[in-house]
């Protein structure tokens, strides 16, 4: 969630982002029958794209959400009071390091080379009902969640 608070003793306050006002859960308002000094905006993260907020991706800094949220103490009006803040949040990605070593053995000599010419194989795929294929038929219709399991097999010999 994201939160912008702020203690305000004023009878009435709207707490909206910028150029939101009037879109469903881009704003908040309290009033004197709400009985709070500790007024709260929270969005969903699900609704932040659409509230216009600014997300952006930088490759060295990592995710950046920006947006400018407006404290108004009138339904319809700009005054004097009213109060904007622009807020940047930065989540930055942890950096991980991956390596990888090789030893190679460059005095390895091949023994042989073996020449022989071969036929590309017929391969096949059948899909079964279940998790292992015990002589399964192929599957014809299936429901949503069933195990299913891809077999496929050659028709000739690979030892031939």
């Amino acid at each position: 969630m994201w939160r912008a608070m702020r203690q305000l003793p004023q009878l009435m306050l709207q707490i909206f982002i910028k150029n939101q006002r009037r879109s469903d859960d881009c704003f908040v308002v309290y009033s004197v029958d709400d009985n709070t000094t500790l007024p709260e905006f929270t969005l969903s993260l699900t609704r932040i794209a659409s509230c216009g907020i600014d997300m952006r991706r930088n490759p060295s800094r990592g995710l950046e959400l920006f947006s400018v949220f407006v404290f108004a103490f009138h339904p319809s009006f700009v005054t004097a009071g009213d109060r904007a803040f622009a807020v940047h949040c930065l989540f930055q990605q942890q950096q991980i390091t991956v390596s990888t070593r090789f030893d190679f053995i460059s005095d390895i000599t091949p023994k042989a080379v073996i020449g022989a010419t071969s036929s590309v194989p017929a391969v096949q795929l059948t899909i079964v009902q279940g998790r292992v294929p015990t002589g399964a038929k192929p599957a014809g219709a299936v429901s949503v969640g069933e195990p299913l399991m891809l077999v496929w097999h050659t028709e000739l010999d690979s030892r031939e």
